[in-house]
């Protein structure tokens, strides 16, 4: 079976009771049709694209960026996207 996130795989396993092994995810691009999102490659960047509510793992990646400045204090985190959040 093939879900489009790890929620929904979650919900295929969970909710649906379908086998853990039998459950893959792909996902699903999504074309920007025009933007003014500009991101050139740097060093000492974590950047962060997505729509921005819970389930894209933002929360996530804050606090792997809290953690990895303590590291790298040079580091910058980039967040682009929209949503509620």
């Amino acid at each position: 079976f093939i879900a489009n996130s790890n929620t929904i795989r979650s919900h295929y396993i969970q909710d649906l009771g379908y086998e853990l092994e039998k459950v893959n995810v792909i996902f699903r691009g999504r074309r920007i049709k025009s933007s003014n999102l500009v991101i050139q490659r740097e060093e000492n960047q974590l950047v962060f694209i997505g729509r921005l509510i819970p389930s894209k793992g933002l929360e996530t990646a804050i606090k792997a960026f809290e953690k990895l400045s303590r590291i790298h204090p040079r580091l910058i985190f980039k967040i682009a996207g929209e949503g509620p959040e």
